[in-house]
């Protein structure tokens, strides 16, 4: 039997947990699908055109010595036409050597030749995908708040195919399989690729290897930032750079440390000798100790002068480097105005780049300062000693407890199931994932595993599950073995996982971890305990989605009873129960008494998030599934036409939810029989699925039957 899975599901009362699992929908696996069939609201690729000089580019680095051959090689690839060089041109070289720097400058000298031109952080997939819908947002901006996820990348690959003239610069890859699925669906206009590897496949065309500077551009750009004219300070620059092996980022570190202090070169180059260093980080990618010392040094007189300007940059290593918002840092040190100083400090040194509304920092930077600061993992930050249920959070580096609180802060209070918070989310996705993937060992850390989570979470309620879940599988390890295994917030991981694998199209793997969330609380808190009616929530989901509804229907009763004996009968949270007690009552046929259970749960809705909340569409939705199942079609309309209005409004055409509400409505209007009104639906209900969830979801899956139904009947095949 299929049956719609609409609606918010909540682990308990919904503000119990810190952040409950909702949503009724399966999610198997999130597939990287371009859509691009043309969705509402948004145009036809085609038929957009760019304004002209459209871009995204931050302004060039002042000094840009040595390059002029470099430049012109790169103009001359531009103009041939030959089907290896002309389209994509690859610029390699070893970080910090000026790969992104030479690109702007070519970027930014044919600004009135390309548009538009946009410029994607490009070293992961997500990142490539984040940079491509800012574009469909860029070409789109009067729905711009609504285009996200795979939708927006699919229209951005349509559009790009579907005109000639832009630049798309793909700054930093890492991973041939990164870009390998784009540059082959791309064969208009120009890219430029930047990477410290040998790509090594025939979609990267012309190779321009970017070599260190000479010496006497070297020389030129130390000169050139510090003011230095001297016999003996020209004499000391050419020992310094051939110290710094010429590399540009490094000559540049060093010319800004010099400026700032007003010493010589000579008396730099005695300090950075005089420093015996340590291994350089950058070894693997062709760094050297010398380098690693230029920004040791800076960093000492940073932490000697402006030891704030030093602990904002050590939080700024955890976050991505690129586009940090501004507003986000106030919590660093207390205040915009504390924090604007900093920055200033840190620009001056060159440390990072700064826009009016964020803040960039250059990897090897960001990486020599996580290196500098290995001995901190002892001092205690922000929240190293914050307790949480009978449990201390182990110390961590101060600088990482620093960006985990920040980012929290700019998280709270919408959770990532409030559909409220998203955006804010999705902002800030790129920095979230960085801080709890560049620090994989963290594994006694709560405010860890509430970062981690959270991020499982956000990812599960945006189709996402195949990221979604590992995230989910840490946050739980974290938590045992900060809390131990029999901790009620070891508890609520459990169910959270459990719901991730139930998206996931894996019910099987959820039902051990759901029943023993439910020992826990069972035997911890009691059997009346609303923690324990979130634990029997979350078994009853996994037996339905086991196919066994009347498993599942004797413990739903039980968690509706739980939370109605706490919060009382018209608490938000008792929606989410008789929402799923709505859909089980109709599988096992009890169709009375899922109608009741749907008209409660819109009341309650309806007066606890008001009439325009997703949330309450959802319920909507419900109501209408339940006249729909007594063959009411005509009462059920008017339901979900207000529940789509609502979700699309809130969530925009094409988030998963609205897709569910799409299939629904095709359905109530083939059971009116008005199939030229369902099959449109349909066929935009399933481009949504498709580019969220993935051809071979099985909610997906369910709406090609249902497409392909339609157009048998309309006579299409």
């Amino acid at each position: 039997m299929t049956t719609e899975a609409s609606g918010p599901r909540s682990v308990a009362a919904q503000n119990l947990f810190g952040m409950a699992a909702t949503g009724d929908y399966p999610h198997l696996e999130q597939h990287i699908t371009y859509v691009h069939q043309a969705l509402p609201s948004l145009p036809a690729p085609a038929s957009v055109d760019a304004p002209r000089g459209l871009h995204n580019l931050t302004a060039p680095d002042a000094v840009f010595e040595g390059r002029t051959d470099a430049l012109a090689q790169l103009e001359r690839l531009a103009r041939s036409h030959g089907p290896d060089t002309g389209r994509v041109t690859t610029v390699q070289g070893l970080g910090g050597i000026g790969k992104s720097t030479l690109a702007r400058h070519h970027a930014r000298a044919h600004l009135d030749s390309h548009t538009p031109t946009w410029w994607i952080t490009a070293d992961t997939p997500q990142r490539i995908d984040e940079g491509l819908a800012k574009l469909t947002r860029a070409l789109n901006p009067t729905v711009s708040g609504e285009v996200v996820g795979d939708a927006a990348v699919g229209w951005a690959v349509a559009w790009l195919q579907a005109h000639h003239g832009w630049l798309l610069v793909l700054d930093n890859v890492e991973e041939p399989a990164h870009i390998r699925d784009l540059l082959g669906r791309l064969t208009t206009g120009r890219i430029i690729i930047t990477t410290r590897r040998n790509l090594g496949c025939a979609e990267s065309g012309a190779v321009l290897p970017l070599g260190v500077l000479d010496l006497q551009s070297s020389v030129r750009t130390l000169i050139g930032l510090t003011g230095r004219t001297g016999e003996r300070d020209r004499q000391a620059a050419s020992e310094l750079a051939r110290d710094l092996g010429y590399l540009p980022l490094a000559l540049q570190q060093a010319g800004a440390y010099i400026a700032q202090t007003r010493i010589g070169i000579a008396d730099y180059l005695d300090s950075m000798r005089g420093d015996p260093g340590a291994p350089s980080p950058l070894t693997g990618e062709g760094g050297r100790a010398e380098t690693t010392r230029v920004w040791r040094l800076t960093l000492r007189l940073i932490e000697e002068r402006h030891p704030q300007a030093l602990a904002l940059l050590r939080a700024l290593s955890h976050f991505a480097p690129d586009n940090v918002p501004r507003d986000l840092l106030g919590p660093v040190l207390g205040g915009v105005r504390e924090v604007n100083d900093a920055l200033g400090v840190l620009s001056s040194y060159s440390m990072i780049s700064l826009t009016e509304d964020t803040v960039s920092t250059h990897r090897l930077v960001q990486a020599v300062v996580r290196a500098s600061d290995h001995d901190d993992a002892h001092r205690r930050g922000p929240w190293s000693r914050r307790r949480r249920g009978n449990g201390w959070a182990a110390p961590v580096g101060q600088s990482l407890a620093t960006a985990l609180d920040v980012l929290m802060a700019a998280l709270a209070p919408e959770g990532p199931m409030d559909p409220a918070g998203w955006p804010r989310w999705q902002a800030l996705l790129p920095h979230i994932e960085s801080a709890v993937d560049g620090s994989p060992d963290v594994a006694h850390h709560l405010p860890m595993a509430w970062l981690v989570g959270g991020l499982g979470d956000f990812l599960l309620m945006q189709g996402q599950s195949t990221r979604a879940l590992p995230y989910q599988i840490r946050a739980l390890t974290i938590t045992e073995n900060v809390l131990g295994p029999y901790h009620p917030e070891t508890a609520v991981r459990l169910v959270q996982l459990a719901y991730a694998y139930q998206h996931f199209g894996r019910p099987a793997d959820a039902l051990p971890l759901a029943q023993r969330a439910l020992d826990i609380t069972m035997n911890v808190l009691g059997p009346h305990h609303p923690y324990t009616a979130g634990c029997l929530s979350s078994l009853a989901s996994t037996l339905y989605y086991l196919g066994r509804p009347a498993e599942a229907l004797p413990l739903a009763e039980e968690a509706l009873a739980i939370s109605e004996a706490t919060f009382g009968p018209g608490h938000q949270g008792i929606a989410s129960h008789l929402a799923f007690l709505c859909r089980t009552y109709s599988w096992l046929g009890r169709h009375d008494s899922a109608l009741s259970c749907a008209t409660r749960a819109f009341s309650i809705a309806e007066a606890t998030l008001g009439n325009d909340h997703p949330y309450t569409a959802m319920y909507l939705g419900d109501l209408a599934m339940a006249h729909s199942a007594l063959g009411r079609y005509a009462e059920a309309l008017p339901f979900e036409l207000r529940a789509l209005s609502i979700v699309e409004d809130g969530l925009g055409p094409y988030h998963p939810y609205t897709a569910i509400r799409l299939r629904s409505l095709a359905v109530i209007y083939r059971g009116l029989g008005h199939d030229s009104l369902a099959l449109p639906l349909a066929e935009r209900a399933l481009a949504v699925h498709c580019g969220t969830l993935g051809a071979g979801n099985p909610a997906t899956q369910d709406v090609w039957d249902l497409v392909a139904g339609l157009r048998q009947e309309a006579g299409e095949g």
